[in-house]
């Protein structure tokens, strides 16, 4: 079994996410463990180039360039980490009732069309 442990906690050791986050990964038995820290790791955006390498491969099909891969990497990088976890577990903070716009970044790289299904997922915010 494998958990993809989520988070964005840039407050470090003055977040109540990260004591929650500590907290939970204490009580997680029997599962190889996998981080990925937002923070320091950040997703890509959806920006114009990797919007269209993204429709060009995703929706009409087609072979991409050897650049054009290069421009995927990250996002099928984290939507491999995504989908490689039995169980996912997502910590971030409440910022101004909302989720922090890495957080949403990660949702937009890793929800991709015919490629990700997920079963469960927990949320941990403070």
């Amino acid at each position: 079994m494998k958990t993809l442990l989520i988070k964005y906690t840039p407050r470090n050791e003055r977040s109540s996410t990260k004591k929650l986050l500590d907290a939970f990964k204490n009580e997680i038995k029997s599962s190889d463990i996998e981080e990925l820290d937002l923070a320091s790791d950040v997703p890509d955006l959806f920006l114009e180039k990797n919007l269209a390498t993204y429709i060009q491969r995703d929706y009409l099909g087609q072979e991409l360039a050897p650049e054009q891969k290069k421009t995927m990497s990250k996002m099928d990088r984290m939507t491999e980490q995504l989908k490689s976890a039995d169980i996912v577990a997502i910590a971030y903070p409440m910022n101004n009732f909302s989720m922090p716009a890495l957080v949403k970044s990660l949702f937009d790289s890793v929800m991709l069309k015919g490629k990700t299904g997920i079963t469960a997922m927990a949320v941990i915010s403070d």
